[in-house]
């Protein structure tokens, strides 16, 4: 209805009841955006993941911080 609002807890089940699993796709959303903005080490030191994690997660997002050099 154009004049009612909706809420989270209802569009989630709306999500669910289309097949779409709104945590994962969030969580994939979150990998994507930290993985093209920040190089893969940087990534693992500040969410606590193995830096090999990190670096697939940036080649599978299309990151580009394979030239940078490794600061820490």
């Amino acid at each position: 209805m154009p004049t009612t609002h909706i809420t989270e807890s209802h569009l989630c089940l709306l999500l669910l009841t289309a097949g779409i699993k709104p945590r994962s796709t969030k969580e994939a959303a979150v990998r994507h955006q930290l993985t093209t903005a920040l190089p893969a080490r940087r990534v693992a030191d500040t969410i606590g993941i193995a830096v090999d994690t990190a670096t697939m997660w940036s080649q599978l997002s299309g990151g580009v911080w394979k030239d940078c050099p490794n600061l820490r």
